[in-house]
């Protein structure tokens, strides 16, 4: 409960945005949600079990058009797989910040899937010997748009990128918006794999 109401708190205090519902269980979930418009819909779940995957499947075949962020702190590799596949759109660690939590909500309604830090590094140690998306489509993005990547991949967050750069958050949105379009990725963690293919950011 009081980490409910800290989100919301948080939710509340953040330009563009209306909490239009809040429920406190999932009888209640699905008994209003169908009627209740909204761009976004948060599932805040501390330990995930079979029946709160299976609530994020029924809400991603029923109400597709909304994404379904998760936030958890479970953040076993199984569990991740599972929710994902399951429909999730955005993970975040329940220790994630205010500023990610902006960042995670600004990149779900721009039609991105969006998984904090901790998440993207295991899904990148998994996925990171894909084919790799080509090389030519660096040519593609302006010197602008790496340098913003490259930020982001050091950690930063689109409002410390934004400070850094003098710059407002929405452009930094934007530039990395257009970034994902222009080479065709879905997800931050195909935009992390990409940069650090590219040899635009290092982890270790």
């Amino acid at each position: 409960m009081l980490f409910m109401d800290g989100l919301e708190s948080m939710l509340s205090a953040g330009s563009n945005f209306d909490i239009v519902g809040r429920y406190g269980s999932t009888t209640e979930l699905l008994a209003r949600i169908k009627n209740q418009a909204c761009n976004i819909l948060i599932v805040v779940i501390s330990r995930l079990t079979d029946e709160d995957i299976a609530l994020i499947k029924y809400l991603n075949d029923h109400i597709p058009k909304v994404p379904v962020m998760v936030i958890s702190d479970d953040e076993k590799e199984t569990t991740i797989f599972r929710t994902l596949k399951a429909g999730a759109k955005g993970f975040l660690n329940t220790q994630s910040d205010k500023n990610e939590l902006y960042e995670a909500v600004y990149t779900l309604r721009n039609g991105h899937d969006y998984y904090s830090k901790s998440i993207s590094r295991i899904l990148i140690n998994k996925y990171l010997h894909e084919p790799e998306v080509s090389s030519d489509s660096l040519k593609m993005l302006s010197k602008r748009e790496i340098e913003i990547i490259q930020l982001w991949g050091e950690g930063l967050t689109n409002q410390e990128i934004a400070e850094k750069l003098f710059i407002s958050v929405r452009t930094v949105e934007s530039h990395k918006n257009h970034v994902m379009q222009k080479i065709n990725l879905r997800t931050t963690v195909d935009l992390l794999k990409f940069a650090i293919k590219n040899n635009i950011i290092r982890i270790d």
